[in-house]
């Protein structure tokens, strides 16, 4: 029944369109265009928004910016942020995989930015800072654009706090409990039952979410909510949002997306299998809603 004075609408007026963040193409790719594959999982994986790897200033080749320049996903300061975050990806099919520890970059635009690209700025300066002493072609100077890690992200339970690389990483990871022989994070419930047979071998089984993971990889896992949610506030005029692997809590210390590798379904989910895929699925990824700031 609906509801005396509802009114419907398209998205919530506080909240903007969901943002989908993904890795750049081909980061999961095999010999001989591997790039991250048996690299040290110390080095992060960036999710951008459309998967693009470069800051447009970085692309565009403004003077004062380095071609290195990582995208950011643009966001008002102060604002509230929801963030859809992938967990359980560890427990697909049983099998011993990687586990991830998820970060947030706060980057603060200067004015500079907003002179040349009209893009949102809180940094008051648009003077040259440390010029770049790799050789050419990425020597030259550079304006001041500060980043710095996110001090404080809660998720469920207290999470951990991991020195990695002189950092700490305030990482969002919860226990782990068994559901018919399968583990799975603490706090996601069964599957509810239903009258309609379920083709899986695990009858009368319903799903709450369709088009993530494969039902074939256990309909157990891929009918329950595969998604974690928590809200942090922008500390900056952009995010870079990233992924490392979690190296003391995986069977190996590298990246190995390839078939039978720890991370393949990290592959699965965000790119090509290893390459058993032929394109990735681009609306599959982390989603992110942004608020307006107040």
């Amino acid at each position: 029944m609906e509801q005396e004075g509802s009114v419907a609408v398209l998205n919530d007026a506080q909240f903007g369109l969901t943002a989908i963040l993904r890795p750049f193409a081909d980061f999961d790719a095999q010999a001989p265009n591997a790039l991250y594959q048996g690299a040290s999982g110390d080095i992060p994986v960036m999710f951008t928004e459309g998967g693009v790897e470069m800051d447009e200033s970085a692309t565009a080749g403004l003077p004062g910016y380095s071609s290195l320049l990582v995208k950011g996903l643009q966001v008002p300061f102060g604002a509230r942020l929801s963030i859809w975050l992938p967990t359980g990806v560890s427990q697909l099919n049983g099998a011993a995989q990687a586990k991830y520890l998820w970060f947030l970059i706060w980057r603060q635009r200067n004015v500079f930015d907003y002179r040349t690209q009209r893009i949102p700025f809180h940094y008051p300066k648009q003077g040259q800072g440390q010029p770049s002493t790799l050789a050419p072609p990425f020597a030259g100077p550079r304006v001041v654009i500060p980043a710095a890690f996110q001090a404080n992200v809660v998720n469920e339970t207290s999470p951990t706090n991991i020195a990695h690389n002189d950092i700490v990483i305030e990482t969002i990871r919860g226990t782990q409990i068994t559901v018919n022989g399968t583990n799975i994070p603490t706090g996601f419930p069964a599957v509810p039952l239903t009258r309609k047979a379920s083709p899986t071998g695990i009858p009368g089984r319903s799903s709450f979410q369709q088009g993530i993971f494969p039902e074939a990889l256990g309909f157990q896992l891929s009918g329950l909510p595969f998604y974690t949610v928590f809200d942090v506030q922008a500390q900056g005029d952009e995010l870079l949002f990233g992924a490392i692997k979690d190296v003391q809590n995986s069977p190996s210390a590298t990246w190995n997306f390839g078939p039978g590798g720890d991370d393949q379904y990290f592959a699965l989910l965000f790119g090509t299998f290893g390459g058993v895929n032929a394109t990735p699925f681009p609306d599959i990824g982390v989603y992110m809603n942004v608020g307006n700031a107040s």
